[in-house]
């Protein structure tokens, strides 16, 4: 996979939390690149799960990856109760796993429409 960030060689955890969603089949993946100054993180990455089965099997996965990689757990989660939206807070990137319907009505891409995007194609 190729992308603007990557191709900048900008941080190599971002490149393994895209390479995990990819492996987990995350669909419309979208990265936004806060930067230092944000309030929530260097970078926010968004992607779609078709069910709650899937955004959970997701989340389950990059958790996973995570902890067998990176040595890395969350620093917070959120979500797993319903499955519909989920956050695994990682400090340097923040991932938010939802349900399509979810996303399209609380369209957090607007929140940071003034920094750095980037759609990732569905493989």
């Amino acid at each position: 996979m190729t992308n603007k960030f990557r191709l900048a060689g900008i941080n190599s955890q971002l490149d393994a939390a895209i390479d995990a969603l990819q492996d987990a089949k995350a669909e419309n993946i979208t990265i936004i690149h806060g930067g230092e100054d944000s309030p929530v993180a260097d970078w926010i990455i968004i992607c779609e799960g078709n069910s709650f089965v899937h955004v959970r099997a997701i989340a389950d996965q990059l958790r996973d990856f995570f902890k067998r990689q990176l040595n890395e757990l969350p620093f917070h989660e959120e979500g797993q109760q319903h499955n519909r939206w989920i956050l695994l807070d990682y400090t340097d990137i923040v991932l938010n796993i939802m349900l399509p319907e979810l996303r399209m009505h609380y369209q957090l891409e607007d929140l940071w429409k003034e920094c750095d995007q980037e759609n990732i194609p569905n493989l």
